[in-house]
């Protein structure tokens, strides 16, 4: 259990150090909101909507910056318990930019009782809180940390979740597989008989193959190499989803006549003698008619401007005219990255397929057939070999102290199906023991269960007003 962060409101400058136009001071804990008041009046306020849904109120005035003295202009941003980044009531004051205010709101802060925060320490109260889940709070610490461009977009697809819903799964899936044998033990006594060996391999072993090729890739945690990333976007009913997968070989995205069908980017992966491609199947391309529509083609958008490479697909029986028509529609850095792959060529006749628009690297293919598909492929991987779009930072999709834990999880899993083969039977009390250790280990990487001495390191390496 972890031990309870002190209630005493904390602030720090959570803007760069240094002379700027204007500097934001974060201030959050119980009762702050009341201490500011004491040293802020108020010229005019307003209540609005603020990102995340979060409502906080808006108050333009006067900060007095010493007892008795000229006050500062500053605007107040206050939030209540449950709807800021830390999940308490919190309090964000912009004011003048010049180091000495900066310092000078600082200790009138101090003077009110409002210490100042450690490293990492909103972030550690989010994580506190259940605002963010361990993955997500270190990639704050990533994306500060960040070089370039590429280690941005690593740490931002974690703080987005990515990592925590794959971990997840997994550690669903091993659930099922606990519960399954744990049936057998409760019900013993009315001669239940334990799941047969073949059946608790079917569970485990996708799951080791799985976090074998995340561990085991020579890129993995490295800051130098990533997997390359394609998208597959187009219009709604181009056949991106059945497109992915025929690349992947397996039913990895849904697949129906109603257009629309994604309305979440679908991920798959192709395996190559010279490395992983990543594969995502984004929401089609249309005019959205309803929330869940206009979530779709936000996180289209989002997931399009991260630089990957583009497989544009068009339904290849439409008229030529509107095809060339709809890829000149598209944003030229789009067009810039995007191969035009004409799909559903297998309904056309000759004549029909000579009259196809000659589009820059078009492909042809069937994703239905099978036709066309195998060059794809084999152009895909060829990109992979050259090194195209390989972008610096994607490979960081876990850190070390993630990675030792997914090895941890794997070797529960492998010591589980080899006493399994080794009995030539299940002997269920002997291989739980080793999936709740493999469980355990995935709840360390998300925080669901963590010593104080791993979030003392973790949080340590932040910077101060984060």
């Amino acid at each position: 259990m972890n031990r309870p962060l002190p209630e005493r409101p904390v602030a720090a400058l959570a803007t760069p150090e240094g002379a700027s136009e204007m500097a934001l001071v974060r201030i959050s804990g119980e009762g702050c909101r009341a201490r500011v008041a004491r040293v802020f009046s108020t010229e005019e306020s307003t209540h609005g909507v603020l990102p995340d849904a979060a409502v906080a109120a808006v108050r333009r005035g006067f900060f007095e910056l010493v007892p008795n003295a000229p006050l500062i202009p500053a605007i107040s941003i206050e939030y209540p318990e449950g709807r800021s980044y830390t999940g308490e009531e919190s309090v964000e004051l912009l004011v003048p930019g010049a180091p000495a205010v900066v310092r000078g709101v600082l200790a009138r802060l101090e003077a009110l009782g409002i210490a100042a925060a450690a490293p990492g320490e909103f972030t550690r109260r989010a994580f506190h809180h259940g605002r963010l889940d361990l993955t997500r709070a270190e990639s704050v610490a990533a994306l500060i940390a960040a070089e370039d461009l590429e280690g941005t977009r690593a740490a931002r697809r974690t703080l987005d979740g990515e990592l925590a819903a794959a971990v997840r799964e997994i550690g669903d899936r091993l659930h099922d597989a606990i519960a399954l044998l744990e049936a057998g033990l409760d019900f013993a006594d009315q001669e239940i008989e334990p799941p047969s060996p073949r059946e608790i391999d079917r569970l485990l072993a996708p799951l080791e193959e799985r976090l074998g090729r995340w561990v085991d890739r020579p890129d993995a945690g490295s800051a130098e190499r990533s997997p390359l990333r394609f998208l597959l976007w187009g219009r709604a009913n181009a056949g991106k989803s059945t497109l992915l997968n025929a690349l992947c070989e397996e039913n990895r995205a849904i697949v129906s006549e109603i257009p629309g069908t994604t309305t979440d980017g679908v991920a798959g992966t192709l395996e190559t003698p010279a490395g992983t491609i990543e594969l995502l199947d984004l929401p089609g391309r249309k005019e959205p008619r309803s929330p869940v529509e206009e979530r779709a083609e936000a996180l289209a958008r989002r997931d399009l401007a991260e630089g990957d490479r583009v497989l544009y697909l068009f339904d290849a029986a439409r008229d030529p005219v509107e095809i060339e028509a709809e890829w000149q529609s598209l944003p030229d850095e789009v067009r810039a990255r995007s191969w035009p792959v004409l799909n559903q060529v297998d309904r056309l006749s000759g004549p029909a397929r000579d009259a196809l628009p000659e589009l820059p690297d078009r492909i042809d293919c069937s994703a239905l057939r099978g036709e066309g598909v195998a060059a794809l492929r084999d152009r895909l991987a060829e990109s992979r070999r050259r090194g195209e779009y390989v972008s610096r930072g994607l490979a960081r999709l876990f850190n070390d102290r993630q990675r030792r834990r997914l090895t941890e999880c794997r070797a529960r899993l492998a010591a589980a199906r080899a006493e399994m083969e080794s009995a030539g039977r299940v002997e269920p009390e002997l291989i739980v023991v080793d999936l709740r250790r493999a469980h355990e280990a995935l709840e360390e990487i998300t925080g669901e269960i963590a010593p104080d001495e791993t979030l003392d390191r973790i949080f340590a390496r932040f910077c101060v007003g984060k």
